[in-house]
């Protein structure tokens, strides 16, 4: 594919995500029907406890050797269409993509819950004002609700990020002895 068609084809995938972008969450600010089952579908896993979660995500993917019957969700779908079963816990290309799967499960209610609260907290007087001034509803979405919203993006970006492991004391006094040995042992 040469630049230029890489480069058209970059910008409509950008402009479709961007139609999303304002079509999605701008349905937030109007009703819709289904609004209510759809939000009840996202947030219900966040009154889920881990452990519950974790339970339900095993029983998707669990794997059992090829030849005997899968239980597990995912591989009855991947071994129905022909293809051999895949322990996706235990393949470690996969295994990262799969636990991030389950976190933003459970994380995506507590961002929608922030983010819809805040976009109907965006002044209907300033949607109104960008429309009378010309702007399309990509533009309005990006240069009027996005800049406004912005602390409530920054809050849910970072509280729903992972965060690195902290080593216990156990493990730094390991550190600081084997760092000792090394010194002394000079």
């Amino acid at each position: 594919m040469s630049y230029t068609r890489r480069r058209i084809h970059r910008r409509n995938r950008l402009e479709g995500l961007h139609e999303a972008a304002v079509h999605g969450l701008g349905g937030v600010r109007h009703r819709f029907r289904g609004r209510s089952a759809t939000n009840l579908l996202i947030f219900l896993p966040m009154a889920i406890s881990f452990v519950g979660a974790s339970t339900i995500w095993l029983f998707i993917y669990t794997w059992r050797p090829e030849g005997t019957a899968q239980i597990g969700i995912l591989n009855a779908i991947w071994t129905a269409f022909g293809n051999e079963p895949v322990g996706w816990l235990q393949n470690f290309a996969i295994n990262d993509f799969a636990l991030m799967a389950i976190m933003i499960w459970l994380q995506a209610g507590f961002a929608m819950v922030l983010l819809s609260a805040a976009i109907k907290n965006v002044p209907g007087d300033t949607i109104e004002a960008a429309r009378v001034d010309g702007a399309s509803e990509i533009a309005i979405f990006w240069r009027v609700v996005v800049p406004q919203i912005a602390s409530t993006i920054v809050v849910v970006t970072t509280d729903t990020a992972p965060r690195p492991r902290r080593r216990d004391a156990s493990a730094n006094r390991a550190a600081l002895v084997e760092a000792a040995k090394t010194t002394l042992l000079r």
